[in-house]
Order: structure tokens, then C-alpha cells, then sequence
């Protein structure tokens, strides 16, 4: 069974937070665990196709399909990753330069933050992409799809 706290691992892997490093007592804890949790929300979404359901037992803070598996985990890490530098981007603190007549430092600063978020987005993509042409780690049976052998042993 995949608990929340796995996918948050794999997320965090991925990125380097200084906010989330600062975690003093369980109070902070708790704010980091909901503010991971908004991020995974917005990122299911995402995902457009998977295996398994992403439903999420809300009490054991789990993931309600034993069938999930660290292919999920890692799909659903990188659109996290995705939506943090989608916020990132989006925040005030970086917006805000480009409305000062005085300071465009920023501006390249944004563009490189944008065309990062765009290489993550194509990162997420592609693994979506080599997630949907395997299935248990084989791949996709193409060959039934032209009409090949139907009683081909393989079970895909």
C-alpha cells in the first residue's frame, strides 16, 4: 500500500525548498504535510490515465488501490514538481519586478524560471508517455492491435 508520505518523498527528491527545511516542532510539520497535499491534489488531475485509481483513503493517508506502484508514485512526484514551479513562477514575489521602473533583473530571472517549468512539464510528460506503454513492466501488446495472433499467451 502507497502512503501519501511515499509520493511526498519522491516530490521532495525533486526539489530543493528552503521553506520546507525549517521544521521546528509537529505544528510546522502539519503545515508542510497540507501544503504537499495541495500540491498533490492539483496534480492528480494530471494524470490522466493510470493503472490503478488515485483514490485516497482519507483516514489512513494512503492510496485506496494495492495495485499502485512506485511507476504511480513517480508520475504523480514529477507533476508535483510541476505545480510547485507552477506556484513558484506564479508568486507575487517574482511577478511583482515587472511592474518597477527601476529594476529588470527580474525579468530574465522569470524567463528562466518559465522555460524550467516548461522542461519540468515535458519531464512529466514523457514519463506519463513511457508510464502508458508498459503494463506489470512489459510492454504494450501492439501486435493485437493489427489484428495479431488472439491467442497469444502473453497477457498484457
Amino acid at each position: 500500500m502507497i502512503t501519501l508520505m511515499t509520493v511526498y518523498d519522491a516530490f521532495l527528491c525533486k526539489v530543493n525548498e528552503d521553506d520546507w527545511a525549517k521544521c521546528y516542532n509537529e505544528e510546522d510539520l502539519e503545515w508542510f504535510i497540507k501544503d504537499w497535499r495541495s500540491i498533490l491534489n492539483s496534480s492528480i488531475p494530471y494524470f490522466k490515465f493510470p493503472h490503478c485509481s488515485l483514490d485516497i483513503d482519507e483516514e489512513r493517508q494512503c492510496f485506496v488501490d494495492e495495485k499502485m506502484t512506485s511507476e504511480e508514485v513517480e508520475v504523480l512526484a514529477t507533476y508535483m514538481k510541476q505545480e510547485w514551479l507552477k506556484r513558484t513562477i506564479d508568486s507575487w514575489e517574482n511577478v511583482k519586478t515587472q511592474y518597477d521602473e527601476a529594476d529588470f533583473s527580474q525579468a530574465n530571472l522569470l524567463k528562466t524560471f518559465i522555460a524550467l517549468r516548461q522542461e519540468v512539464k515535458e519531464e512529466a510528460k514523457e514519463k506519463e508517455s513511457m508510464y502508458y506503454r508498459s503494463v506489470k513492466k512489459k510492454p504494450f501488446g501492439y501486435r493485437r492491435l493489427a489484428g495479431g495472433n488472439k491467442n497469444d499467451r502473453r497477457r498484457y
